[in-house]
């Protein structure tokens, strides 16, 4: 089966082998991001922050969750992250959910949000890389310039660093590695959120004339 989300508001399974639809369910709102697929439901989150799952069989909707509407985002979206009964899905409006994925209640909220006062930009709280599950903890990071590492059984918050980012961090060992949005590498430890290191993955980054833009090794004088 592949499992189809539209912005024409409609949620699809098709025949992998043949295209052939097996179901269409229709929806109130566009859905704004990829779905997830885990046992026998489907999640996907619409453009009104809701969280909505479908039946893989007949594709009736089991259960919804709705969060905060927020009409600011980024031109991208996000997809639900699952682990056992639990869903964890993020909001444009800076929330990290997690939610019991038999029934759609609610276990924990937590909203990662951070106001600067020299970027306008940081009032855009979407948290639009997927959610990353490792070794009971969830990683996150949002637009408006938080990292969090969160425990996926409380939501209690392990550590969080000042962090703004469209792209799911990367879990690798005792580390994790997460991109800024201002093209910045930086390596953290798992457990303590100590920052070992970072790297600005822009610095040899030039503007040639005409306006075109390449990498280029600064030690070597071009003839």
């Amino acid at each position: 089966r592949l499992y189809v989300a539209s912005g024409y508001r409609t949620m699809s399974a098709l025949d992998a082998a043949t295209g052939n639809v097996v179901w269409t369910q229709a929806v109130d709102v566009p859905l704004r991001g990829a779905p997830t697929l885990a046992g026998n439901r489907i999640y996907v989150v619409d453009i009104d922050n809701q969280l909505i799952a479908f039946n893989t069989q007949t594709g009736q909707q089991d259960w919804s969750y709705r969060g905060i509407v927020e009409p600011a985002r980024i031109m991208r979206a996000s997809s639900p992250a699952v682990t056992g009964d639990t869903v964890i899905a993020p909001f444009s409006s800076g929330e990290i959910t997690a939610i019991r994925a038999t029934n759609g209640q609610p276990v924990w909220n937590e909203v990662l949000s951070r106001t600067s006062r020299t970027s306008a930009l940081s009032e855009i709280r979407d948290i639009a890389g997927r959610p990353v599950i490792s070794r009971g903890t969830v990683y996150a990071v949002s637009h408006s310039g938080v990292m969090s590492a969160l425990d996926a059984t409380s939501g209690q918050p392990r550590w969080s660093l000042p962090i703004a980012g469209v792209n799911a961090p990367l879990p690798a060992g005792d580390v994790v590695y997460v991109v800024s949005k201002n093209g910045e590498l930086t390596l953290v430890r798992r457990d303590t959120g100590q920052v070992y290191w970072t790297r600005d993955l822009n610095e040899n980054l030039v503007r040639q004339e005409g306006g075109f833009l390449g990498f280029f090794d600064r030690t070597v004088r071009p003839e």
